[in-house]
């Protein structure tokens, strides 16, 4: 029963994608992914959304990122809200974060670094006393977890056998949401206590932590995911969009993007004007499969492909 429920609704979605370009690459313009969340809900419109869509369409990304609004029980959300509060401002997403870093708090877990990307990158100071009151509160968890913690010969023995303990992995998690607080305040220029609390932090921290520096830690993931290769590909026709494109014409591009491929793997271009993200999940070392590309069109009658994730 619940499987032929899933299959409804995935046909029902694909109903809202065009085969613009053929039977294997469907296509969607941005705007429809607004429709698609109004109508199934806004994890089945980030099932098919592109991790990069604030390149394409920024207010798409930001209106998607606003119904996140269950965040500690959907992957989905948890990541795209965080994606889109690294790359694009609104006055949402600060308080939007520290709602979810409170929650996080409240539940002793560890911080997903990505909240304080998002705190770093809006720079919005209303949030500080609240971010500050977080601090206060890993401060006394971290006193009280550091009484706890095993100690001497015979706790190192057991380490040995058995790994850390969970008082050890607790404490660090503790002083990593510690160190990337204190961090967050530094960064948003509130002095010298900050940095002093990161340094008298910092020899405390899980071992492959201290390997990093603060910046290369918070440094965001869009910073990491862009390859420098581009393939420009010349047109037959002329066009004032992506969406009027003819694979079936365009054979370099066709060829290029290799829809030939096993079935059931459908590939998906949503566009906005003359920007695409092309998605596939195939792969074939000869091909775009398995990757995920922004296309944009030049001078009407050309193709850049930039591969934005590896």
């Amino acid at each position: 029963m619940v499987f032929k429920k899933t299959v409804l609704v995935f046909s029902t979605l694909m109903a809202f994608l065009a085969a613009g370009f053929s039977q294997e690459v469907k296509w969607l313009q941005s705007e429809k992914l607004i429709q698609i969340a109004d109508a199934y809900g806004i994890d089945s419109a980030l099932s098919i959304t592109p991790t990069h869509v604030w390149l394409l369409d920024s207010s798409v990304a930001v209106n998607l990122a606003k119904r996140c609004t269950n965040i500690p029980h959907s992957d989905l959300q948890h990541e795209f809200f965080l994606n889109v509060g690294v790359e694009k401002h609104a006055d949402f997403l600060s308080p939007g974060a520290l709602r979810f870093a409170k929650f996080w708090t409240r539940n002793y877990a560890r911080i997903s670094d990505q909240y304080f990307r998002v705190f770093i990158f809006q720079k919005d100071k209303s949030t500080i006393p609240a971010l500050d009151s977080c601090l206060s509160v890993w401060r006394t968890i971290s006193d009280s977890l550091k009484s706890s913690i095993p100690q001497g010969a015979l706790a190192s023995i057991r380490r040995f056998f058995n790994g850390d303990s969970r008082e050890q992995k607790r404490y660090w998690d503790c002083q990593a949401n510690r160190f990337g607080l204190a961090y967050t305040m530094d960064v948003m220029g509130l002095g010298e206590k900050y940095q002093k609390e990161m340094d008298a932090i910092k020899p405390t921290l899980e071992p492959y932590l201290l390997q990093k520096q603060p910046g290369e830690w918070f440094r965001k993931k869009s910073d990491e995911n862009f390859v420098p290769f581009y393939d420009t590909i010349q047109l037959r026709g002329k066009y004032a969009s992506i969406n009027e494109i003819k694979l079936d014409f365009e054979i370099a591009l066709a060829t290029r993007l290799n829809r030939k491929g096993p079935p059931f793997f459908t590939d998906l271009l949503v566009t906005n004007g003359k920007l695409g993200i092309y998605m596939s999940e195939y792969t074939n070392q000869s091909c775009l499969r398995g990757q995920t590309w922004l296309i944009e069109l030049l001078e009407g009658n050309k193709i850049r492909i930039r591969r934005i994730e590896a």
